[in-house]
């Protein structure tokens, strides 16, 4: 289960990630987020900004920060455990917060 967001930041510090309002919570659960450069064939080789185990409830809005913002281009929000065949990560909306390289 994986989402990637081209976040065109330089340094990313902060997401708010939010769960569907009508279903799927259950699903949210154990999640992380990788910030860098590399693609989603190497999106692992990006470093970690921060991971949680949930679950979660319907609509909840989850803050994930990383330790130091993080330089790079692609935000990637994955599962670190195997899921049951077929179970999707239901994310309603994704905010990443950073600064740009000019900031």
């Amino acid at each position: 289960m994986l989402r990637q967001l081209d976040c065109r930041l330089c340094f990313s510090y902060r997401l708010i990630i939010v769960s569907r309002v009508d279903c799927c919570a259950d699903r949210f659960h154990h999640i992380q987020v990788h910030v860098g450069n590399f693609g989603v064939d190497q999106r692992e080789d990006n470093e970690l900004c921060a991971q949680m185990e949930g679950p979660v409830s319907d609509g909840s809005q989850v803050i994930m920060t990383c330790a130091n913002p993080i330089e790079g281009t692609n935000v990637f929000v994955s599962t670190y455990v195997q899921r049951v065949q077929g179970e999707t990560l239901d994310i309603e909306e994704i905010l990443v917060f950073g600064k740009s390289q000019s900031s």
